[in-house]
């Protein structure tokens, strides 16, 4: 009889630029968001922003919204959030 070959599994290979980064929203409540892979401020008022997220425009709708950071890697906005849209119509 012959044995069946197992394979073992041994994780993944990150290297050579294998992993891809794609924008992501972190959510804290309807209180506080953070962006990355933010590439600007399209809107900016206390009851609406819209930020250009990974080429897609995401609008942030509340009240006493505003922009408590902005770097290369991620946007943090805080305020009472009631509406979080992803298209140009917002």
């Amino acid at each position: 009889m012959k044995k069946k070959e197992r394979r073992r599994f041994s994780g993944l290979d990150f290297s050579g630029g294998s992993l891809i980064c794609y924008p992501a929203i972190t959510l804290d409540g309807n209180r506080s968001a953070a962006f990355s892979g933010c590439a600007g401020v399209c809107e900016y008022a206390q009851d609406r922003i819209t930020l250009a997220v990974g080429g897609l425009p995401v609008t942030v709708r509340g009240s006493g919204l505003e922009i408590v950071s902005m770097g290369e890697s991620e946007t943090v906005i805080s305020g009472r959030f009631s509406a979080l849209i992803f298209d140009a119509e917002g």
